[in-house]
């Protein structure tokens, strides 16, 4: 099982979003988590919930807020004219901590 925690600060407000067309439409909210593990190295981790937890998230959270949370560890690649990005993600959150 792929199992992550991440703490910090979250670098916006988070966004409410929606995503596919139709039956299969879902919305959620988007926010993205800046961990620094007490080095100079700082990770940002894009975050994706939905249900009433991202209704609380969006309500209740704003840019410099802590958040902890518990989720499932990917990544998303994007690419521009010169480079490819991977980006790490939690788009599967079981658990938050504020």
């Amino acid at each position: 099982m792929n199992k992550i925690v991440v703490s910090g600060n979250l670098t916006k407000d988070p966004e409410r979003i929606s995503w596919g067309k139709g039956k299969d439409k879902q919305e959620g909210v988007a926010f993205t988590i800046a961990d620094n593990n007490g080095e100079d190295n700082v990770m940002f981790w894009d975050c994706l919930l939905t249900g009433k937890r991202a209704d609380f998230i969006e309500k209740n959270f704003e840019k410099g807020s802590h958040i902890t949370v518990v989720g499932r560890a990917g990544y998303r690649v994007s690419e521009d004219k010169k480079n490819t990005y991977v980006n790490p993600r939690i788009d599967f959150i079981t658990d938050i901590t504020f």
